[in-house]
């Protein structure tokens, strides 16, 4: 198995340093496995890969690295297609950031911040400070 993300059973001796840099990165590649053979995807298990993935780049993990720098495109390509769409791309508004992800700043959160800053200079990140819960109801009261 070629892509350790679609391997059902894997043999972590054969993982090849030449593909995975190091002893470390393939422990982190049979780690990823174990935990996508583990079934169901809650939002907990996403939390906890995203750890796994973030302290495993910060140890130099080449392979997480890559993980999180894609991911960090693909979120603010996300966030851009919403922006167009609404028609924000000129204006002041605020992105709220929710997620344990964005704790992977060097990785994921600054290059997800570089990206977007460089197409909407009038954006503002903001964390999540409440309950998304709590805005709804807001809004629902507001419209009452």
């Amino acid at each position: 198995c070629y892509n350790y993300v679609y391997c059902t059973e894997i043999d972590c001796s054969r993982l090849s340093d030449a593909k995975y840099g190091s002893n470390e990165a393939r422990k982190n590649a049979c780690l990823y496995t174990d935990f996508l053979k583990e079934g169901d995807f809650f939002k907990e298990k996403i939390a906890e890969l995203s750890e796994i993935v973030c302290n495993a780049a910060k140890m130099g993990d080449i392979l997480s690295i890559e993980i999180l720098r894609e991911e960090a495109g693909e979120a603010a390509s996300t966030v851009m297609v919403v922006v167009n769409k609404l028609n924000l791309a000129d204006k002041d508004f605020d992105l709220v950031l929710v997620g344990g992800v964005f704790k992977c700043e060097k990785y994921f959160k600054n290059l997800f911040f570089k990206i977007l800053k460089n197409k909407f200079q009038r954006i503002n990140f903001k964390s999540l400070t409440e309950k998304p819960v709590e805005g709804a109801i807001k809004l629902a009261l507001e419209s009452l």
